[in-house]
């Protein structure tokens, strides 16, 4: 009998405990007999077996019923992803500042005057960098998942599913982010007007005019493929994007496509 992505889960969550504490269940229920729970039994021989089988009498009249629910292992499997950006990529990491300035309203904390601006400090830290020497640019892993997790669920399908069926491993953690490397020869400033409260205000933000990552995605063969990954891929790299403005938000930054599959090194 197939299992569904929910049954199979819980099996495999649930089965170490069910052998440790035993499988008990109420002879009595509201005080009639409980024949389901008198009868129930888990049998296994392995610590970790690909078949569980299961027997119930769910009334004295009835014969034993016996059901065989089959858990085939996981075939993981990699796969490497060269995508390339459709249109720019504008960045906005939250810096330490505005995180503190945050802290301090959510206290009410005093308030100080207000400091002179420093668009390159700005520009600076609202940019993910996995190092600054030699200079490589990052991006949270987790916005390209939720990009093609969006695009999947947009075209019919489930989120709980799509997440379960593959991972975009990351290249390196910083400041709690985990990041995947953004290769581009350049970043520019961009001064951008936006809406804060009542009012506006500057922002100084990269932008990325050409960029590409490249994806290492980890998957089971038996949910998914290579080629259902990269379609996925390109319809969030045009529905969905990433980073501030995308289409997903109205704007055209941040599109990608998929360019090819990598070797691994």
């Amino acid at each position: 009998m197939a299992l569904s992505s929910s049954l199979l889960a819980w099996f495999n969550f649930g089965y170490s405990t069910v052998l440790k504490k035993g499988f008990n269940m109420p002879k009595t229920i509201n005080g009639k007999s409980n024949g389901v729970a008198e009868a129930a039994k888990i049998v296994a021989s392995k610590p970790a077996p690909s078949v569980i089988t299961v027997k119930t009498t769910p009334a004295a009249a009835e014969p034993t019923k016996e059901v065989t629910l089959e858990i085939p292992a996981m075939k993981l499997e990699l796969v490497r992803l060269r995508v390339v950006g459709e249109s720019p990529l504008i960045m906005h990491q939250w810096s330490e500042k505005a995180k503190a300035q945050m802290r301090d309203k959510q206290q009410k904390a005093a308030k100080v005057g207000r400091e002179v601006r420093n668009p390159q400090a700005e520009f600076d830290a609202a940019t993910y960098f996995i190092s600054q020497n030699p200079v490589r640019y990052g991006f949270p892993v987790t916005a390209f998942k939720s990009s093609m997790v969006d695009a999947a669920l947009a075209a019919g399908g489930k989120k709980t599913e799509t997440r379960r069926a593959f991972h975009i491993q990351y290249d390196a953690v910083v400041n709690g982010n985990m990041l995947v490397e953004i290769h581009a020869p350049h970043r520019i400033m961009r001064e951008d007007m936006v809406s804060v409260g009542m009012g506006t205000d500057l922002r100084y933000r990269p932008e990325f005019p050409t960029w590409e990552v490249h994806l290492t995605f980890q998957y089971d063969a038996r949910q998914t493929s290579p080629a259902q990954l990269i379609a996925l891929c390109n319809q969030s790299g045009f529905s969905t994007g990433v980073g501030e403005w995308r289409p997903e938000k109205d704007g055209l930054y941040g599109r990608f496509v998929v360019a090819g599959i990598m070797e691994f090194d």
